[in-house]
């Protein structure tokens, strides 16, 4: 059975849900354009998440759970 959300829970997904498919199309009308490499967008959203976690100090795991969700969505 599925957890029910909070209302703050349900207003961040919807957030999250509308940027990551905002990214995916804007990603999609860049690799048409040639502007960037398929691909690349994701090879280096990983690169960054690497140098955050290796940062000292507090790393936000909810930021780190919201660019792992835009890394698989646009990974393709």
């Amino acid at each position: 059975m599925p957890k029910q959300l909070s209302s703050d829970g349900e207003v961040l997904a919807a957030h999250m849900a509308a940027s990551t498919a905002a990214l995916q199309v804007l990603i999609g009308c860049l690799e048409q354009r040639g502007a960037l490499i398929p691909g690349q967008f994701p090879h280096a959203l990983e690169i960054y998440m690497e140098v955050v976690k290796s940062r000292e100090g507090v790393v936000n795991d909810m930021t780190l759970a919201m660019l792992n969700s835009i890394l698989e969505s646009t990974a393709g």
